[in-house]
């Protein structure tokens, strides 16, 4: 409610006592994380990601957001960087293929791939298959 009445320092107060009284709940700390990033914070954003994935290096939806922050912050090299290592503790996260995707879809970076944004984007739609809802529909440019 805070948050959509605008009353910053009032969100953040709620959202850092949400996350000091429930330790185990990382949820906290990436609406926290969204919160700075929307109110360009980036860098409070990207420091308290990088504590939060000490504790929950197995949330895949924190290196997600921490990638998305990296990629922002420093450019493509450091977030495929990232994206590499979080590989390493949740690749069967299929958030963190849809930001590998969103790395190889920058047209500014060198690893600008079609080809290994399709392969990326293939394995979310397998690593996620709750809800029957992951069908995305492939142009046929794409498919070939």
């Amino acid at each position: 409610m805070e948050f959509f009445q605008r009353h910053i320092a009032e969100s953040i107060f709620i959202l850092r006592h949400a996350i000091l009284h429930f330790v185990d709940e990382w949820k906290f700390g990436i609406e926290l994380s969204n919160f700075l990033v929307i109110t360009d914070r980036q860098l409070e954003a990207f420091l308290l990601c990088k504590n939060l994935l000490k504790g929950q290096i197995g949330a895949g939806r924190l290196w997600t957001l921490f990638i998305h922050i990296v990629h922002e912050m420093f450019g493509p090299e450091e977030a495929l960087r990232y994206f590499r290592i979080a590989l390493h503790y949740v690749a069967k996260s299929g958030e963190l293929w849809c930001e590998g995707a969103r790395i190889f879809l920058d047209p500014t970076s060198p690893h600008f791939s079609l080809h290994n944004a399709q392969i990326a984007l293939n394995y979310a739609v397998i690593f996620t298959p709750r809800y029957g809802d992951t069908f995305i529909e492939v142009p046929d440019s794409m498919a070939a």
